[in-house]
């Protein structure tokens, strides 16, 4: 959120390149993934014609999440010199997120 209190929103160029830097890391991590909220919806048309959203939103069940992948995660959001654009990434109760660019990745 900006200091306003309001939600940035993001143009679709940000959001399609933080799309794909998410979709390339989970398919590194072979783990099977949906796309969730205004990601979802606006994606049916192809990725040129993502609205203005808050950020990129992607659910995967917790079944999936084994320690390999977690492994994989960790290691991509650490290695700098492989540049995998993962930048501020935290972990919560329910799932993880990075940014990418600025635009907020929510897992």
């Amino acid at each position: 959120m900006s200091k306003s209190g309001m939600k940035t929103l993001f143009n679709h160029e940000q959001l399609e390149a933080a799309l794909y830097n998410a979709t390339d890391i989970l398919d590194r991590c072979m783990v099977p993934y949906v796309l969730l909220k205004d990601t979802a919806r606006d994606i049916r048309n192809g990725p040129e014609v993502l609205n203005e959203a808050d950020g990129v939103y992607i659910g995967i069940e917790k079944r999936y999440m084994t320690p390999e992948v977690w492994s994989n995660i960790h290691t991509f959001s650490q290695n700098k010199d492989l540049n995998y654009g993962m930048q501020d990434y935290i972990e919560v109760e329910n799932g993880f997120g990075w940014k990418h660019q600025g635009v907020p990745i929510i897992v």
